[in-house]
């Protein structure tokens, strides 16, 4: 039977919690879905977006009518051959922050569970508006790769506040970046994606664990697992 979108998140939350099949008490699955219920009710994404033409130099990718310049070697090969780059930042608003900030005075242990929680809504809300950015690209003519962070890689996290300016964060999601470079609220997913104009020039290889700069220190590898590990039925997207 297929999984549900609500199944996904319960299976997601459990996985940042370090779950790896136990059986869950009464009362650990009680409090999970009071936990589950919560994250679902403070969640409201909002999200920004912009397409940019590319300008390659000898310091890095310059987006087109923006101060930011994209460095490292990761996201050079990640937009080889790139016409475009699609730009966008998605958040699960400033009542997720509150709720984390609420229980992290009120009871540790539910703030790590809803922490969780949280995690599983934005990656699920980052999944399906980055569905939406690759479909209109295709309208468009162009062929996209999959999406790329900073922080991931060598791409700098400090990156986070040029990103902030060129989208507006303050007006457009309602989020802040401060000075070392952190989001508020802290579920804040920032990436870019290439945009191709022919589909052998697509590039942008997912980075393997052989090749992570966490190699040997990955909480997911220590349980047989991966940061990018999709199920079958999650990954809808077509990159073609």
């Amino acid at each position: 039977m297929r999984a549900t979108a609500e199944d996904r998140k319960r299976r997601e939350t459990l996985r940042y919690m370090g779950y790896r099949g136990q059986e869950l008490s009464p009362e650990t699955e009680r409090v999970l879905d009071s936990v589950l219920a919560e994250a679902s009710r403070v969640s409201c994404p909002r999200a920004v977006s912009g397409r940019y033409p590319l300008i390659r130099t000898k310091e890095g990718i310059v987006l087109e009518g923006t101060t930011l310049l994209l460095t490292g070697r990761d996201i050079e090969s990640h937009l080889e051959g790139a016409a475009y780059a699609i730009l966008f930042a998605v958040t699960l608003g400033a009542a997720s922050e509150r709720a984390l900030l609420t229980w992290e005075k009120k009871d540790l242990s539910r703030a790590i569970m809803l922490d969780a929680a949280l995690s599983a809504e934005i990656e699920a809300a980052v999944d399906e508006y980055e569905r939406g950015l690759v479909c209109e690209a295709q309208k468009d003519g162009f062929y996209t790769n999959w999406r790329f962070s900073p922080g991931y890689g060598d791409l700098p996290l400090t990156l986070q506040r040029t990103v902030g300016q060129v989208l507006n964060f303050p007006r457009t999601i309602g989020v802040t970046v401060t000075e070392h470079s952190l989001m508020i609220p802290r579920k804040t997913v920032t990436a870019v994606i290439g945009c191709f104009e022919e589909k052998a020039a697509v590039t942008g290889k997912v980075r393997s664990c052989a090749e992570c700069v966490l190699k040997g220190d990955c909480e997911f590898t220590r349980w047989g697992e991966t940061c990018r590990r999709k199920q079958p039925e999650e990954d809808t997207t077509t990159y073609a």
